[in-house]
Order: structure tokens, then sequence, then C-alpha cells
């Protein structure tokens, strides 16, 4: 069975074919992954919330 994101999908590629060449979906894209790459980063380091900034100042 088909979920509403899927058919979402398939609404907004079958109405606009172009979207995917676009610079808002490309930047839209790009904003997504980082997101998802800062989430990992943080579940990699133990989640604790502490911002790698701050861990570099706490160093010196």
């Amino acid at each position: 069975m088909k979920t509403r994101n899927d058919i979402l999908a398939e609404y907004v590629r079958s109405r606009y074919p172009e979207i995917e060449k676009t610079f808002d979906f490309a930047a839209y894209s790009t904003g997504v992954a980082l997101k998802e790459f800062g989430r990992c980063i943080k579940e990699a380091f133990g989640g604790t919330g502490k911002e790698v900034d701050d861990v570099c100042d706490s160093e010196h």
C-alpha cells in the first residue's frame, strides 16, 4: 500500500517533471542532506547536546 508521501511524490513528479532540475530543489535537497548529516554526527558523539564548538573551546 502506498503512503500519503508516495502519492504526493508521484503527483508532484507528474505535474512538475522539471522540478528536480531547478535550483530551488537542489538547495532544498542539500539542506535536508545537511540536517541528516548533522543528526548522524550528533548521534555519533553520543547525542549529549553539547555543541562541537563548545568542545573545541574547552580544550584550549
